[in-house]
């Protein structure tokens, strides 16, 4: 693991249509999974005080969160669970991470849905106004 990972230039993903498959698109779940997310401000336990506070989100809340939804982790597969063992003492540890570019289309989809939400408002609100 690093702790910080520096790079001149940004992630490159293969996003071809033709490396595709199984397509679905978002539904109503995943609105009430965004609405239950927690950003967080926090420090990683190593950090001191005047290093600057991170900001995110907690995976064990949102795994939480997926399951209230019936999102399974295999459908969204943001949180990741990792298990190893440690070398110096044998010890088995794990540890949860997050996928955070996989919040991208989730959260465009958030914002577009309530777009349409509030245009529709705004054009029956505005029906009402003509009535009157």
């Amino acid at each position: 693991r690093f702790y910080r990972l520096y790079s001149r230039y940004s992630e490159d993903a293969t996003s071809d249509r033709r490396q595709k498959k199984d397509f679905k698109e978002f539904d109503e779940r995943y609105i009430r999974l965004v609405d239950m997310l927690i950003p967080t401000f926090y420090r990683f336990k190593e950090q001191t005080e005047e290093q600057s506070l991170q900001s995110g989100f907690i995976a064990q809340d949102v795994l939480d969160a997926m399951k209230k939804c019936g999102i399974d982790k295999n459908e969204f597969g943001a949180v990741k669970h990792s298990v190893w063992k440690d070398e110096e003492t044998g010890e088995e540890k794990d540890e949860y991470s997050l996928v955070y570019a996989m919040f991208i289309p989730l959260l465009t989809y958030y914002i577009q849905n309530k777009n349409k939400e509030l245009e529709d408002r705004i054009s029956k609100l505005e029906k009402l106004l003509e009535e009157k």
